[in-house]
């Protein structure tokens, strides 16, 4: 069975928030999590009032929103990294990933651990669509989602704006960050080629919606950044008393 490898994984940690080391010891309950804990809305119903205080926050909807864009982020940034990179399907059923607060940033900034980095498939040079098509379906609808409906059940945060959260991250690491992060021209065409697919070929079923979101959203206009504005606010403004519109804020991008 084939792994992530010792420079894969410097890969992720390097430019984004993995947690590599996997040595980070937690004193509180909330700097270190399990993913299958984000589904039991008790449990979240607790880490977000723990949010709002740390946050210094009075709006349950925009920590909530806050924890979504952080999740999407990490998300992204290992699960799809993986596929798109590294050719590589990870574990992510819910008990094998954690999060781990290894800073002190008032911002909230968690990182990634993943405990099997083992394998679950390689990708099938014969036909990446069904495999990309199985593994997605597992990062979306098997893990993503299930947090994005608990997250909703506890606090009523629309789905559109959880689902922009997800495609902010999503277009900024294929669209705008791939050059960053690997250059061999490959790999990056498999990148565009992989959220091509994703983005105009899957079905909204995935993300347990009538309408891929990510589709959706590839219709937003696109700024000079060659950011996407959103659709939908994400409420960040409404965070604490030193926050302000997102970039890509549909209030200031008019």
């Amino acid at each position: 069975m084939d792994t992530l490898k010792p420079h894969e994984e410097q890969l992720m940690a390097t430019h984004f928030r993995y947690d590599y080391e996997r040595s980070f010891q937690a004193v509180h309950k909330f700097e270190h999590m399990s993913a299958s804990q984000l589904v039991n809305p008790e449990f979240m119903s607790t880490l977000f009032s723990h949010l709002k205080q740390y946050l210094h926050s009075d709006s349950l909807l925009a920590v909530a929103s806050t924890f979504v864009k952080r999740y999407s982020y990490l998300v992204v940034t290992t699960g799809f990294c993986s596929l798109s990179v590294f050719n590589k399907q990870l574990d992510f059923s819910l008990n094998n990933i954690h999060l781990v607060l290894t800073d002190d940033d008032s911002r909230w900034f968690p990182s990634l651990r993943i405990d099997d980095i083992s394998t679950i498939t390689n990708a099938d040079p014969n036909n990446r669509y069904e495999w990309l098509q199985a593994a997605s379906q597992e990062l979306v609808h098997n893990h993503l989602l299930k947090v994005f409906e608990t997250v909703h059940q506890v606090t009523k945060l629309p789905f559109p704006v959880m689902w922009e959260s997800f495609a902010t991250y999503f277009f900024w690491f294929y669209e705008r960050y791939a050059t960053k992060l690997v250059q061999e021209d490959s790999i990056l065409t498999t990148m565009e080629n992989d959220f091509h697919m994703i983005v105009h070929e899957f079905h909204g079923k995935m993300f347990g919606e009538k309408e891929n979101p990510l589709h959706k959203f590839s219709y937003q206009l696109v700024l000079p950044t060659k950011a996407r504005v959103r659709k939908t606010c994400c409420l960040t403004h409404m965070l604490n008393n030193e926050s302000t519109y997102c970039k890509v804020c549909p209030h200031v991008c008019k």
